[in-house]
């Protein structure tokens, strides 16, 4: 049986200034995240607004930020996926117009127990991973984590 899992929350800034997904990504960067594996990126491209059609190319920083920029100001959804600096492990980051993110723990996702057959997310690592620096500046106002399928 297959697996998914997602953690899905809302952040709001200490400052009550607007929060960009630019400004989300960069801080999942000062952590332990990187937007490129191998030199690609992994990406939603702009007018793939639903259709997750994700596409891999050879980008600078800067080109995946414009990408970004012009997605966010033609309220697309913006999808990009985030590789751990230290771990094997990747995840698919979606933000909405809404500004509610969905995080796809999908690349070789971290169980805390494969034993008997079971396969259990472990989320206190993708909390302390992925919550850990974006609480440091920003208030979670809503967070779910959820896995389908054991």
């Amino acid at each position: 049986m297959s697996i998914s899992a997602n953690l899905d929350m809302k952040l709001v800034a200490r400052n009550d200034i607007e929060i960009t997904v630019l400004e989300i990504i960069e801080t999942l960067e000062e952590g332990n995240w990187s937007l490129l594996k191998n030199g690609e990126v992994l990406y939603l491209p702009i007018g793939d607004d639903g259709d997750y059609n994700w596409t891999s190319e050879k980008l600078t920083i800067e080109q995946i930020k414009k990408i970004i920029a012009i997605k966010n100001s033609k309220k697309e959804i913006i999808g990009i996926t985030l590789y751990h600096k230290i771990m094997d492990v990747g995840i698919d980051l979606l933000y909405f117009e809404s500004g509610s993110l969905s995080f796809s723990l999908s690349i070789n996702t971290v169980y805390m127990s494969k034993s008997r057959g079971n396969r259990i997310i472990d989320a206190s690592w993708y909390l302390k991973e992925i919550m850990e620096p974006l609480i440091v500046k920003y208030y979670c106002v809503a967070m779910s984590i959820e896995q389908m399928g054991c």
